[in-house]
Parts: C-alpha cells; structure tokens; sequence
C-alpha cells in the first residue's frame, strides 16, 4: 500500500518550475484523483489536501497529498526527481511550462516498474512577493501512470489526473515570514494536528531537474 501511496502522490502532484533566479518560494494548491487497479480489486482515491511547495530559482519541489484510503488518514510527502522541464512558445507570444517525466523502471521510486508523468500550464507574470515579478503557471494540468511490482510477480497498475492553481495569497504570506523549508514543515506539521500520518519517510536528498 505504501508503494501504491508512493506514486499516487507523484502522478496527482509532481511539479518542476522553472524561471529565472528568484529567491522566494510559490505556493500551489492541488487536487485530483488516482485510480488503483491490482490484485483482484478497484479503488478510487480522491485528495483531501495537496499542495506544491515550489522554488522557481533551484526547480526543487515538495509535493505534499493527503487522502483517505480505507479508513486510513494518510499523508505523503514527495520531493520531485529526474523531471524533464521546458518552456514551450505558445501562439501569441505566449509562454507554457512543460514537464515530463518517463522512465522505466522508476529511479526515484525502485518498486514502480514503469513511472510516467505529464504537467503542461500558461506562463505569467505573477508577483509571490513584493518586490519582484516571477514567470509561472497560474495552473497546471498533471496527469500520471504507473505499473507497480505488487509481491513477487504480479503489478498493479495507477492513473491519476490532478490539477494546480497558484495561491497568490498564500505564496504572499509565506514568504513574509518563512523560508522553504519551514513552509514545507508548517504543512506537514498542519496535517499531523488534523489526524493525517505519513505513509513513508520523505526524501531529502534531491537531484538538480534537468535545465531548459
């Protein structure tokens, strides 16, 4: 279950930003639903609470999903790895951030035999703090797919759709009074206090995203 946990939150709230040098973080509010099909059985999950925790200068990202599985209140809290992220000129002159991530097997996740994602949003120019303007999407469409190792031999397969929206107010008030890191711990610290557990212990270490 924890591996199946694993990659619904990778596939419903993945994201790699990028933009030019800028020292604040951008806060993203997330929703969607994961469908788990596998040892004889369906289940539909749907997120009560997701959020990305964005740093457009460093492309690092914590994805942070909770949802309720089974009765079970469960949290997961994922750093994104190995997303391929590219701004692509759209009609107009407008901008569009896109990311992709395909691999198989899974390098961030070993038990997921194949690990695929896609995100696509419309570049503006938004300001997350006072004094400067950031190029991001105001929304992003995520979609994911999975076939992950189930015992010895046999898979189970995950789909998942999500969407983000860019929380101006809440980027606002973050970075007023808080860095990366301690905004990434008030969420977690947040979902604690209303019943939700951790599925797994996160990843620290993150590896740079591939540039544009």
């Amino acid at each position: 279950m924890k591996n199946l946990i694993a990659f619904s939150v990778l596939g419903l709230f993945s994201l790699n930003a990028t933009s030019s040098l800028y020292a604040a973080q951008a806060i993203y509010k997330t929703s969607g639903t994961v469908t788990l099909i596998g040892n004889g059985a369906q289940a539909l999950i749907k997120s009560d609470f997701g959020c990305w925790v964005v740093d457009p200068s460093t492309w690092k990202i914590t994805a942070i999903g909770a949802f309720t599985h089974n009765g079970k209140k469960l949290m997961q809290v994922v750093e994104t790895e190995n997303y391929n992220v590219k701004t692509i000129a759209g009609p107009g002159g407008t901008t569009y951030t896109s990311f992709a991530k395909g691999e198989s097997p899974s390098r961030q996740t070993p038990t997921l035999a194949v690990e695929a994602a896609f995100g696509l949003g419309v570049n503006s120019l938004v300001n997350i703090e006072s004094t400067r303007s950031v190029s991001l999407p105001k929304s992003m469409k995520t979609y994911g797919f999975g076939q992950i190792k189930s015992g010895s031999s046999g898979y189970s397969v995950s789909q998942s759709a999500g969407r983000a929206v860019l929380d101006m107010a809440a980027s606002r008030l973050s970075n007023s009074k808080e860095t990366y890191s301690q905004a990434v711990d008030r969420i977690v610290t947040f979902l604690k206090s209303k019943g939700y557990t951790e599925a797994s212990p996160r990843k620290i270490a993150l590896p740079k995203a591939a540039k544009r």
